[in-house]
């Protein structure tokens, strides 16, 4: 997974830099869940779970690591 930031002409890019399920844009659970199908992943559903999690900490851990407020703001916003 990425976090789609800023194309060249520094405007926001709301396309991700992947595709799933052949769509960059709007990607939603059941994509990954037939991605994971497709490429025999084992427990999608607890891969997902976990990474919604990592997603709900990203403001705890990036403070301990001195990310920018702007950057935990803009981050937060776009993975809800």
């Amino acid at each position: 997974m990425t976090f789609s930031c800023f194309n060249p002409d520094n405007h926001f890019d709301p396309s991700h830099y992947l595709k799933a399920n052949g769509k960059s844009m709007n990607i939603n659970r059941e994509d990954f869940l037939i991605f994971g199908r497709r490429n025999d992943i084992r427990n999608p559903e607890e891969i997902i779970r976990k990474t919604v999690n990592a997603v709900l900490e990203f403001r705890n851990v990036s403070g301990k690591y001195s990310v920018d407020n702007y950057w935990i703001d803009k981050i937060e916003f776009e993975a809800i």
